[in-house]
């Protein structure tokens, strides 16, 4: 990123041109998170891994299929991250695509990369779980669902689900302020799903 810096930090947000040099020299990287496929086991209840924290949250988007398909395209441009301060280079969600978050936290951006390490598709679901790689300033996964139900009512939901601690030193002493963003990404992203459900259920 050009412009003044602290360390993994710039005053800028990345450009098009340096999230694409970014995403090409992170194809070579390797996870820093050593339990891959970890947030897969949230939903059945499993126990949390020692050190890390363990997060589920979800939203109900509305109801039927016409929400569920709208849900699902907002989830393919990965639209839960259009926040003004975090934005995605939004791969396609299919295994072994790189993503790249970048986020403003305390007026600086940083852009950390991620591989997208499961995905599966169905008639009623669509999810995707993205992990973190080697210079994340987290280790974790994160995964993204919409699912719907048509047998209990027809009620869509989106859920968020995490498993993360901080990766390097500057990471654990800014983890106050880490938590914070996360918590504000979940809460942001949540009501923007949200959102788009009711809209797609509005009549006219």
């Amino acid at each position: 990123m050009p412009g003044f810096r602290i360390g993994p930090f710039s005053l800028q947000a990345p450009t098009r041109s340096e999230l694409e040099d970014i995403e090409a020299a992170s194809q070579r990287l390797e996870y820093n998170f050593p339990h891959v496929g970890s947030t897969a086991l949230i939903e059945s209840g499993a126990p949390a891994i020692p050190g890390y924290k363990s997060a589920r949250h979800r939203v109900k988007m509305g109801q039927g299929r016409k929400v569920f398909n709208r849900g699902v395209k907002m989830l393919e441009a990965w639209d839960h991250f259009r926040l003004g301060w975090a934005f995605t280079n939004a791969p396609p969600p299919v295994v072994g695509g790189i993503v790249l978050v970048a986020a403003r936290s305390l007026g600086l951006w940083s852009c950390n990369p991620l591989r997208i390490s499961r995905a599966s598709r169905s008639p009623r679901r669509l999810e995707f779980a993205s992990t973190t790689l080697q210079g994340h300033q987290i280790c974790g996964e994160e995964a993204f669902s919409v699912s719907w139900y048509p047998q209990t009512g027809g009620d869509v939901w989106f859920e968020i689900r995490s498993v993360s601690r901080p990766a390097t030193p500057l990471a654990w002493l800014a983890q106050p302020v880490l938590r914070h963003y996360q918590a504000k990404f979940v809460r942001e992203s949540l009501a923007r799903m949200a959102q788009h459900g009711a809209e797609t259920a509005a009549p006219g």
